[in-house]
């Protein structure tokens, strides 16, 4: 009788520990989550849809440009691991349309890139690593757009079919750039005279 019970015994043993090994193997495992810094978000993520930046252009009299932001959704990629970043759709009245997509790495930096969403027409990008930007685009303290003062800026090197001269305020956003037609001619030389939401 005692061996049976033990018999029993050892087998409600090794059916629990089968359960446990069983259910602890189908666990999913945690994931790493990598998210964007402060310091991108600040530049290029925190604004609302409907936000609207208005330009005047310098070259020209009473030419104006207003750029909207018409989309802001957040992109999830996985990839040995959960990359969270976000697409920004920009609608301008005269310019060029363009997104900006902005993402994590795993290494603790941010890619910032300025599409114009036309095949071979060039991209702009910069790369923010523990709130330096190491490449792409050059920071300033401050810098004198037109007569404003701005703090904490961006000037992106390099030049798309459509944009050069782009420069970014944190904050603020987009303050000045100038747009160009699709054979590299100047349309206009912007800089941002106000901000309203629609």
């Amino acid at each position: 009788m005692s061996q049976k019970l033990n018999s029993m015994k050892y087998l409600t043993y090794l059916l629990i520990s089968f359960i446990g090994v069983t259910v602890s193997c189908n666990k999913p495992g945690v994931q790493k989550v990598y998210t964007l810094s402060q310091e991108t978000t600040d530049f290029f993520v925190n604004y609302d849809t409907g936000t609207c930046w208005v330009f005047k252009d310098t070259l020209h009299t009473n030419k104006y440009d207003t750029i909207e932001l018409v989309n802001k959704e957040p992109i999830n990629l996985n990839n040995a691991g959960l990359f969270k970043g976000f697409r920004l759709d920009f609608t301008p009245t005269k310019s060029k349309n363009y997104e900006i997509r902005v993402n994590p790495t795993s290494n603790g930096s941010s890619n910032v890139t300025i599409d114009p969403l036309v095949s071979a027409s060039g991209l702009l990008t910069a790369v923010e690593n523990n709130n330096q930007w190491t490449s792409g685009a050059i920071y300033y303290d401050s810098l004198l757009v037109g007569k404003t003062i701005y703090h904490n800026v961006l000037s992106f090197q390099g030049a798309t079919l459509y944009f050069l001269r782009v420069i970014y305020a944190k904050n603020v956003g987009l303050v000045s750039f100038q747009s160009l037609d699709s054979h590299g001619g100047t349309l206009g030389m912007y800089i941002l005279v106000r901000i309203f939401k629609k």
